[in-house]
């Protein structure tokens, strides 16, 4: 059995696609709004947890924002759920 070397462009040998050749239709971006899973409560339901994809998901569609918008509001005044859903209806 021969060998495969990892040539260079063009001979023949190892190939990497492009990323121009990438179908990235295969992978759609989880989106949070768009999520048919089933909504988890989080494991602490007065503090958000922006570390956890579940968590952000649940917050996301609780309180009808964006990840971003929710992120920022974290930021902004710290993770309690009652301080966030105060400043996101101000």
């Amino acid at each position: 059995m021969a060998q495969r070397s990892l040539a260079a462009p063009g001979n023949s040998g190892f190939h990497c696609p492009r990323l121009a050749d990438v179908n990235l239709t295969r992978f759609p971006r989880f989106s949070s709004l768009n999520s048919t899973l089933p909504l988890r409560p989080p494991a602490d339901p007065a503090r958000i947890n922006v570390q956890s994809t579940i968590d952000v998901n649940y917050w996301c569609q609780t309180f009808n924002c964006t990840e971003t918008r929710l992120r920022n509001a974290v930021l902004a005044v710290g993770p309690l759920a009652a301080d966030v859903q105060a400043y996101l209806n101000r």
